[in-house]
């Protein structure tokens, strides 16, 4: 009985083990790229769709981002890749003259997927947001056009219940006209003018909206903490509510994050350091009060599944 109960002892130790290895999820398998700064999206077709930056490995220099990919998962464990859906190269070849392919958005409306990127300017270095539309969720995007110049980085775009579309940037947001490539010049404003500021330096911004509550999600303390404000309309004015993520001290790159709610689950998708400037994308399962303000989250190994 000894020999036999031994044996059993080890295989639930192995089987242990085996299942601990398989549960860290995180950070994500996206075909073995360094990828951040994650948009994730849910289309209503049984997938996460996620639309992140591609960092060269350890090159040490942002400008080498050069292109964007595109992932799909049903249960935020294995990962479709793609492939590039735009590039430096495709934009310098149609007469941009641009570097630095930053972090990027892809929203939904009215039959076409637009996917907004930043990129700035090699000659007269100005940060300039972009965007180029296709049928299909991986694209192909085609019909690349400028939207605006000198609103910062990292372009998001949150389309609302009533179909108005709004652009937030890092300094700026504005509500888009329908055919979602420009801006109406008389709602634009500055988000330090319609938000109480903590921080001195912030970007990154994603905003979604749950029940009737607006969120403004940003980086914030170097870009390394991951801090909301709450409004009751798309354009503020925006109350700060708090941190969503600390920093991190163990990796200490800066963060950019993008939440979404799949099957009954909300989740947060970030970022961190790997080796030089290169990152990869990780997530978390995100919690709500019953005020509607956000619990912090704890980065996990294990990360997310959803069945």
């Amino acid at each position: 009985m000894d020999i036999i109960r031994k044996k059993v002892i080890i295989v639930f130790i192995l089987l242990g083990a085996s299942f601990s290895l398989f549960s860290q999820n995180n950070p994500l398998k996206l075909n073995s790229l360094y990828t951040a700064d994650p948009t994730a999206r849910n289309w209503g077709d049984g997938k996460i769709w996620l639309y992140p930056s591609h960092d060269v490995p350890c090159m040490g220099c942002y400008s080498s981002m050069n292109d964007y990919h595109v992932f799909s998962s049903s249960n935020g464990v294995k990962w479709r890749d793609y492939g590039s859906i735009l590039s430096i190269d495709k934009l310098n070849q149609l007469g941009w003259n641009v570097h630095n392919a930053w972090a990027p958005d892809c929203v939904y409306q009215k039959g076409l997927f637009y996917f907004y990127f930043p990129v700035q300017g090699i000659v007269d270095k100005k940060w300039k947001i972009g965007v180029v539309s296709s049928k299909r969720p991986m694209g192909p995007f085609e019909s690349p056009s400028l939207v605006v110049e000198d609103w910062g980085i990292d372009p998001s775009v949150l389309v609302d219940d009533d179909g108005r579309a709004y652009l937030y940037c890092q300094f700026k947001m504005g509500e888009l006209n329908p055919d979602m490539k420009t801006v109406k010049e008389e709602t634009i404003v500055n988000f330090s003018d319609v938000a109480s500021i903590p921080y001195k330096n912030y970007e990154g911004p994603f905003v979604f909206k749950r029940k009737d509550m607006y969120y403004y999600v940003c980086s914030a303390e170097g870009y390394r903490r991951l801090v909301y404000f709450i409004g009751k309309k798309p354009l503020g004015p925006w109350d700060y509510k708090g941190t969503i993520m600390a920093p991190d001290t163990v990796h200490s790159e800066n963060n950019h994050c993008s939440i979404v709610e799949f099957k009954g689950r909300w989740i947060i998708f970030y970022h961190r350091m790997v080796c030089g400037k290169s990152r990869n994308v990780c997530a978390d399962f995100l919690h709500f009060n019953d005020d509607g303000t956000i619990q912090e989250v704890k980065r996990t190994k294990v990360g997310i599944e959803i069945k």
